[in-house]
This record gives structure tokens, sequence and C-alpha cells, in this order.
């Protein structure tokens, strides 16, 4: 009798590997769909100290456009406050989520007490991170140079740069 139930098991073990289907590979993630505009809040010349700025993508999301609107608070005692803007072109690595820039601007670069907001040509490079769902986190880091600095402010026209900003990626 145990020779019997050997016997069926050894024979019916490969007609039973062989009737198990293959499980269905796993389907392949679909690539996001292409970056449209982001918008985001945050802080650095780009979006006008404290502001937001829009950025339109074009050339495969290599390159984009943006534009940026602030308000500027007065740190010390007499410095000029307001609203500031900044307006540039980025020209971005590859990646699906992660990508460095490469950032031309016209911002507001430094505040005086007397000189009031003075604007300038900037360069910097920064990280961008865009996650599936839209959110996006921004920084860089540069440098601007103050094209018309009044006679009475000493001290470098160039200047350093930078940006942190939160915000979401339409695709």
């Amino acid at each position: 009798m145990r020779m019997h139930l050997c016997a069926l098991l050894v024979l019916a073990t490969p007609s039973r590997v062989c009737a198990q289907e293959a499980a269905p590979a796993p389907a392949p993630q679909a690539a996001p769909a292409a970056r449209r505009i982001t918008v985001m809040l945050g802080s650095g010349n780009a979006m006008g100290w404290l502001g937001a700025q829009a950025e339109r993508y074009f050339g495969h999301e290599r390159g984009s456009v943006f534009l940026g609107l602030g308000y500027t608070p007065d740190v010390d005692d007499g410095e000029t406050s307001g609203l500031a803007g900044a307006a540039g072109v980025r020209g971005y690595t590859g990646g699906a989520r992660h990508r460095g820039f490469l950032e031309l601007s016209v911002s507001q670069i430094a505040v005086t007490t007397l000189g009031g907001h003075q604007y300038g040509p900037g360069v910097q490079l920064g990280y961008q991170y865009t996650a599936r769902h839209g959110f996006t986190v921004a920084t860089s880091l540069g440098l601007g140079y103050v094209l018309s600095q009044p006679a009475f402010v000493t001290g470098s026209r160039v200047q350093l740069l930078g940006g942190l900003g939160l915000g979401y990626t339409w695709r």
C-alpha cells in the first residue's frame, strides 16, 4: 500500500507543477505625463523675496520661463519694503522626480535704507523634486549683480541669491 501511495504521489506531482499557471508579470508603470505648470510659494529672489512664482515648461520639460511676485519686509529700521518682482528662464537636467537646474533671472538683488529696491541679473544653481501626485519642492543658490547702486551705498555689487519654495505641478 505504501508503494502504491508513493507511486501515485510521484506520478501526480509533475502534472500538478505543469498545471500551475505562471503569474502574470506586473504591468510596467506608465511614465508620468509631461509637466505643464508649477506654482510655488516661498522665499527667495526669484519669488520676490516672500511670495509666489508661476513657471511654464517647454522643450520636453528641459526648459521653463517663470514670473515671481512677492513682498519685501523691512528687516532693519528705515529699509525700503513693498512689492518686488522677478522673471527668468531655467534649463533642467533630465529626471522624472529629481532634477537639477540652471537659472538666469532679473530680480531684486538688494534693499537699502535710502537706495530702495535694487534690481539686477542673477544666476543660480538649483534642485527640484516633483512627486507623482504633483507636490513640488525647489531650492537654489547663486549670485546676483546690482546694476544701479547709488553712489552713497558702499559694498560689493555682487550679492548672494537663494530660494526655497513649496508648491504643486500640473501635468
